[in-house]
């Protein structure tokens, strides 16, 4: 029995979701109070030394809480079981001969007993141990004589705090096997999270656990910030199911030192709370962890610090004779191995300054490097480029990115997505089998690495829920001409609508309205008969229908199929008896992108949109219709009229070539059109650059389908300045070639 009491202070934060209380804890809680009045619950939780023992919600509406603060303290007492560790026990520094097991206490002394089978331990060391920046113990202890690939059970003897892992069977650790033994690894990275996204790490751990990887490797960020609270919340919390078994290798990443360059001192200081959580290899000439190789079975693993390789925005870590020693070790440890295999993994991507600069890509291809990893865009993209398998795989934990991420790379592999996820590669002697999972456990990408390097079987599978076919039925009336987009960013809203030929003295017939209330604070809108719309967070999607004819037989109606034909979901407004407000409907998706290969025309009489639009949406999918949402990302504002000048026939042909039309109008004052014509599917990066040659944004980067493309520009920077009056350039490379403009921003 174990008795202590706390004092603790709880801040109210809306929004948490509700967790069953620790049962070792006494509720006596007496003195909560929420704010009066709201209509949402409350989320009050209790952590220890980062870990989450107590979580409760309170819902002003039933009565529950008080009516003035917003911030309560409570005694609470441990009746029975055992307080928490700060840190539960990790593996770490696997070797054919041992495992070393870290965890972190408020307790000077430890132990580390271990066995071949659960329940019997007869091996013991004790830890050695040292003060973190916090004054909590650090505890290293090595369970050693092992042979090659053998597995024990272990549990840690914590002093007051009692025995960790005893008769648990989740307790064990494997050492390294022999050569020529196959095994599994998982790779992942960015696992950092914000209070409100702090869920999706673990998610993304409990998908990787049926798995039963041998070894995991992290390409940093692993917490927002390299203090030792985000370390402890962010990432080890949501680990531990996982790393009390398998070890998990990192490399540093810059929210892993400190996140703001003001918060910034200097390397060794600001590294200190990594290198004292990571047990790692020491083998490079300043005997750092801060990079390091391991060889395990028949691979020879290697983590780089990219974080101290570019001088961006006066990046205090940036030391050329460090980057230059880092390199030097590199090459020399490429050029010593006779693995079979040699994957390479780092933080920051490998086609930006942070890598290219250094000239690692030469030396990964000069030495037959088959594959690397790396993060920083919170997203997944892979890339083949002469030989070398390089995935970004930032998708741990962390808000997500668009796809494609901080840069428009060659060599794209089909495959890309914008999900939390993680990395598993199967390891043989003849090949590397690569399966990419989301945080659902869903397949969404896999192909072959063979011994040269190259790529087989590539194979992208859509998100769990596929929809392939979106009709339109407006006042009982089918569409025969085809449709073409436009549209722009406008501050805060996005709107877009189809335009179709017809009689004259009408508007529009479809404006999509964008409206980013649910808290995005970077909402992404692209537009084109390729466009891409994504966002993080949002409650549904909001159908707004007006009608323009009264009487029966008008309606409006909304089919989005799956690709058998079946309907995925169907509805129907009648058109007649609606008031000036319209209604409106609220299919519900987690997550979905539209996008379409303007490959199709209107044709049979109907609008039929198969494979022209498309919807893809998450496990969310509930298909229901709910009639209220506090929060509203999509209107579709339908309306039954038509826009001049009149058109017959179909005229729906691709372009014969690539072009890139003057932009329109032009000079322009707020906001200005650019066309691209193209006559195939093709990767296109557009972007805006000032007559110094320097670039202002990037309108385009991604893979557009054939047909005409319409891009807006609002005359504003990559960070939403508007820039001075003066001549651009806007340039669009593609497969097809590469192709230049002028064009003028005058005043008002």
């Amino acid at each position: 029995m174990y008795k202590r009491t706390i004092i603790v202070f709880f801040t109210i934060i809306a929004g948490l979701a509700d967790v069953t209380a620790a049962t070792h804890l006494d509720d006596d809680f007496n003195g909560y109070a929420t704010t009066a009045g709201l209509q949402n619950k409350w989320g009050l939780s209790w952590k220890r030394a980062g870990v989450t023992t107590f979580s409760r919600t309170l819902d002003p509406s039933n009565g529950e809480g008080g009516s003035n603060a917003a911030l309560w303290v409570d005694d609470i007492t441990y009746i029975g079981g055992l307080p928490p560790l700060v840190r539960s026990p990790y593996l770490q520094n696997i070797t054919q001969s041992s495992v070393k097991v870290m965890w972190g206490s408020n307790e000077p002394a430890g132990k580390v007993f271990w066995g071949s089978t659960v329940g019997n331990y007869p091996n013991s060391t004790p830890s050695v141990t040292f003060k973190d920046n916090n004054g909590v113990y650090v505890h290293t202890a090595t369970i050693s004589g092992l042979t090659a690939g053998e597995t024990v059970y272990y549990y840690v003897e914590d002093g007051a705090n009692g025995n960790i892992g005893e008769n648990d069977d989740t307790y064990h650790a494997t050492s390294a096997p022999a050569s020529g033994t196959p095994f599994r690894l998982i790779v992942y990275s960015d696992s950092q999270a914000s209070w409100k996204k702090i869920t999706h790490h673990g998610q993304v751990i409990s998908a990787m656990i049926p798995h039963n990887p041998d070894v995991i490797l992290n390409c940093g960020d692993l917490a927002y910030d390299g203090l030792l609270s985000y370390f402890n919340d962010n990432f080890f919390s949501n680990a531990a199911p996982i790393q009390k078994n398998t070890a998990i290798y990192p490399a540093p990443g810059n929210h892993d030192v400190r996140v703001l360059a003001a918060n910034r001192t200097n390397w060794d200081a600001d590294i200190k709370n990594w290198r004292d959580l990571f047990d790692l290899p020491k083998n490079t000439k300043n005997n750092t962890e801060d990079y390091y190789y391991f060889d395990y079975a028949d691979v020879r693993f290697i983590a780089l610090n990219s974080v101290t390789t570019n001088y961006n925005n006066g990046n205090v870590y940036y030391n050329t004779t460090r980057n230059q020693l880092m390199k030097d070790w590199l090459r020399e440890t490429l050029a010593a191995t006779t693995q079979t295999w040699k994957i390479v993994y780092f933080h920051h991507q490998a086609f930006t300054d942070f890598v290219s600069d250094q000239g690692w890509d030469a030396l990964f291809e000069q030495y037959g490097v088959q594959m690397v990893f790396f993060g920083h865009g919170h997203t997944y993209y892979p890339t083949h480029k002469n030989g070398v398998m390089y995935t970004m795989n930032g998708g741990g934990g962390g808000p997500l990115h668009e796809v494609p991420w901080w840069g428009f790379y060659d060599y794209y592999v089909p495959g890309a997505f914008r999900e939390h996820h993680f990395v598993q590669v199967d390891i043989s002697s003849e090949k590397l089998a690569v399966n990419v999972y989301n945080e659902n456990g869903v397949l969404r990408h896999s192909y072959m690495l063979d011994t040269g390097g190259n790529l087989t079987n590539n194979v992208a599978t859509p998100p769990q829920e596929a929809v392939d076919n979106f009709e339109l039925y407006v006042d009982g009336n089918d569409f025969s001409e085809d449709w073409e987009w436009y549209g722009g960013v406008n501050g805060g809203t996005l709107n877009r609508y189809f335009d179709i030929g017809g009689a004259s003295g009408n508007s529009h017939v479809i404006r999509t309205e964008f409206s980013f209330s649910s808290g995005d604070s970077n909402p992404y809108g692209y537009a084109g008969l390729g466009g891409l719309w994504r966002w993080e967070d949002y409650t549904g999607l909001k159908l707004w229908v007006k009608g323009s004819q009264s009487g029966a037989g008008h309606n409006f109606e909304i089919r989005i199929l799956e690709g058998s034909g079946e309907d995925k979901f169907k509805y129907s407004i009648p058109i007649s008896g609606l008031d000036t407000n319209g209604q409106y409907i609220y299919p519900q998706f987690s997550d979905f992108v539209w996008y379409g290969d303007g490959g199709r025309p209107a044709a049979n009489g109907k609008l039929d949109l198969d494979r022209i639009v498309a919807f893809f949406v998450g496990a969310g999918f509930t298909g229901t219709a709910t009639s209220s949402g506090a929060s509203t990302i999509f209107v579709d504002d339908i309306t039954a009229v038509i826009n001049p000048p009149s058109r017959t026939g179909l005229d729906f042909a691709l372009p014969g070539k690539f072009t890139l039309h003057q932009n329109y109008p032009n000079p322009f004052n707020s906001t200005t059109a650019i066309q691209y014509d193209l006559p195939k599917s093709a990767n296109v990066q557009l972007i805006v650059y000032d007559i110094f040659g320097r670039e202002i944004i990037s309108l385009v980067n991604s893979r557009s389908d054939a047909g005409y493309h319409n891009v807006q520009w609002d005359g504003r920077n990559m960070i939403g300045g508007k820039v001075p009056p003066g001549i651009y350039v806007y340039q669009i490379k593609t497969e097809g070639g590469t192709s230049s403009r002028k064009l003028l921003k005058c005043y008002k």
